[in-house]
């Protein structure tokens, strides 16, 4: 269906590029909104998270259809978060209480964030859905430590979902998550960060896409090159000309595309357990 309708991208990480559907992660998105109804309590955040979540759906497919500039995506993802930064307006971050109006700004700004640093620190076999899949099993495994079962059981479902896509994301793709499931990936842990009490976890496992989001930052003028990172003669990456977390990895070490997938996994396994015993030891 997406090769008849155009909706396919290069693999451009290999020697010998194929065309692989670019949005092969709808299904798991929309399985993982409709999730949020699985539990039978009638919690009321249920709908703010499910409205949210098919908002960073469709501006992801926007995005796909017709590359929304990155004001656009920014202003589009930060409204979807409106509803839900005034439904809390209570929001704990390393122990610190934030209240009122300053907890509304901080729910959208965190929900703006992280479905944007989701989608821009993406573009390698098995990463974007591997750290998402990492990063709603540990805050599962934490919002069912704190007996908070109804978040723990949809987390649980959001990353079930997306380790199904995985089977055909990991290397080498059969499928990539397109910018529909990127933007849903954020915006869902996000909002389920507030929900659950799990900011202070959720930002420790969103250290490697702040960190890329920064560098990018950092390296604006060279970003609107559009220049991706590329593979040379003997299957090695070889990184982009502006700052980013790959480059900075590549140029630490040279690798190839499976390896330095693995490796952030690895980086995001490590923060795992540091947001495990911060939350866990010094926030109960």
């Amino acid at each position: 269906m997406c090769k008849n309708r155009g909706l396919v991208s290069e693999d451009i990480h290999k020697r010998v590029r194929k065309a692989v559907p670019r949005i092969g992660g709808l299904p798991a998105a929309l399985i993982a909104t409709l999730a949020v109804f699985l539990p039978k309590s009638m919690s009321a955040w249920r709908e703010l998270i499910a409205i949210i979540s098919l908002a960073a759906i469709f501006i992801g497919l926007l995005d796909d259809a017709m590359s929304l500039r990155d004001l656009e995506k920014v202003l589009l993802s930060a409204v979807s978060f409106i509803p839900l930064g005034f439904y809390f307006d209570s929001v704990s971050i390393f122990g610190i209480s934030f209240q009122g109006y300053l907890a509304t700004i901080l729910v959208i700004l965190l929900g703006t964030f992280s479905a944007n640093a989701t989608n821009t620190f993406a573009g390698f076999n098995g990463l974007e859905a591997g750290l998402s899949v990492i990063a709603g099993s540990i805050l599962s495994l934490l919002a069912f430590l704190r007996d908070h079962e109804v978040e723990a059981m949809v987390l649980a479902s959001f990353s079930a979902s997306y380790l199904a896509f995985l089977y055909f994301n990991f290397y080498p793709a059969r499928a990539f998550p397109g910018n529909c499931s990127t933007f849903q990936m954020g915006a869902f842990l996000a909002s389920l960060s507030v929900v659950g009490d799990l900011v202070t976890p959720f930002l420790i496992l969103m250290v490697p896409h702040a960190l890329d989001f920064l560098l990018k930052l950092l390296s604006w003028k060279k970003m609107k090159e559009k220049k991706p990172t590329s593979i040379g003669k003997d299957g090695f990456l070889i990184p982009p000309p502006h700052l980013s977390l790959i480059g900075v990895l590549l140029r630490i070490k040279r690798m190839k595309e499976l390896g330095l997938v693995m490796l952030i996994y690895f980086i995001e396994i490590i923060l795992g357990f540091f947001a495990f015993i911060v939350t866990y030891v010094y926030f109960p």
